[in-house]
C-alpha cells in the first residue's frame, strides 16, 4: 500500500485534516468507523500531545509528567505495589520500570510488607519535597490545559475519560496483562 493513501479501501482512512473556522475547530459529524476517527488513536495522540507539554512545564523541577503522577499518587501514603499500578491503569513491570529513577533519586521507597511477597512503596521526605517544588509548575500547565479546552468542556472531558477508563479498567479486569497484543507478535 501506498502511503498517499490511494491504496486504502476507499471510505476506510484518509490522512489527518485540521478543521478550522477563525482559529476554532469546526465542529464536524463523526463516522466513528473511520480509521482517522479512532477512539484508540485519537485518545493516545492527545496523551501524547498533554503529556509532552506537561513535561516541559515540569522540567525546571527535573520531573517528569509520569513521576509527578507517581508522587501525587503517593502522597496520600504508602500503596501496595499491585494497588498503586491498577489505580494508575498501568503494568506492574511499567510502574516498577518508571519507579526505578525515582528510588534512586529518593524520591520513593519500596520495601517488603509483613508478607515477603507484598511490596509497599511510599514517598519519601524527599519526594515531597520534590512534588512541593513541582506543584506551581503543574499548576500553570493544569490551567493551560484547561484554557485549552474551555473550563466548562474540560468538566465534560474528565467525566468522559474517566468512564472510559473506568469501563475499559473493568472490563481488563484485575492483573490483566493490558499490553498481550505485544506477547504475540
Amino acid at each position: 500500500m501506498s502511503r498517499g493513501g490511494s491504496s486504502w479501501p476507499k471510505g476506510v482512512y484518509t490522512p489527518f485534516q485540521v478543521v478550522q473556522a477563525g482559529g476554532a475547530m469546526k465542529r464536524q459529524k463523526i463516522d466513528a468507523g473511520r480509521l482517522e476517527h479512532c477512539a484508540c488513536l485519537r485518545l493516545r495522540r492527545a496523551a501524547r500531545a498533554v503529556t509532552r507539554s506537561y513535561d516541559r512545564a515540569l522540567a525546571p523541577a527535573a520531573l517528569s509528567a509520569a513521576q509527578f503522577t507517581l508522587l501525587a499518587a503517593l502522597a496520600g501514603g504508602s500503596r501496595r505495589l499491585g494497588d498503586l499500578a491498577d489505580h494508575l491503569v498501568m503494568e506492574r513491570t511499567t510502574l516498577t520500570r518508571e519507579l526505578a529513577p525515582m528510588i534512586q533519586a529518593g524520591s520513593a521507597v519500596v520495601r517488603r510488607g509483613e508478607d515477603a511477597r507484598l511490596r509497599l512503596v511510599s514517598i519519601t521526605p524527599a519526594g515531597l519535597r520534590k512534588l512541593k517544588e513541582a506543584l506551581p509548575l503543574w499548576r500553570k500547565a493544569q490551567r493551560g490545559t484547561v484554557a485549552t479546552v474551555g473550563a466548562s468542556r474540560y468538566g465534560q472531558l474528565v467525566f468522559a475519560l474517566a468512564a472510559v477508563t473506568m469501563k475499559t479498567a473493568r472490563t481488563l479486569g484485575r492483573g490483566t496483562r493490558r499490553g498481550s497484543a505485544r506477547r504475540s507478535a
